[in-house]
């Protein structure tokens, strides 16, 4: 197996063994590309993310919303990206960052923005 080529089966007994930074790394790999991205942005606003509640005005309904929020932003954290991604992610609808965005790679095609006169 060449450097390039990914162990799921070692990543998974590592954390299966309790190895925090493993757990990182399991994370990164299912989301730090585009496709993970895509799918971590929609678990995100599915839980509300960046959103006004407006559930129902009890106990419960407030602590499930918050439970799912936390977690979607719990994954978000763990998958590598900042607070600042997070709130990108709320007025875009794209979740990029640092270590996962086109643009902040030498050679980045990212598409000037005509609102932000680039």
């Amino acid at each position: 197996m060449s450097a390039s080529e990914f162990d799921a089966h070692a990543l998974i007994a590592r954390i299966r063994a309790g190895d925090e930074a493993a757990l990182t790394a399991a994370y990164l790999q299912t989301f730090g590309n585009e496709l993970g991205r895509l799918v971590l942005a929609h678990v995100a606003g599915l839980a509300g993310v960046g959103m006004k509640y407006g559930g129902a005005p009890d106990l419960w309904s407030l602590g499930y919303h918050m439970g799912g929020h936390d977690l979607a932003l719990d994954m978000i954290n763990r998958a590598g990206f900042d607070q600042a991604s997070a709130i990108s992610m709320v007025m875009t609808g794209r979740l990029e960052g640092p270590e996962h965005e086109r643009s902040a790679q030498p050679g980045g095609d990212a598409e000037p923005d005509p609102e932000l006169g680039d």
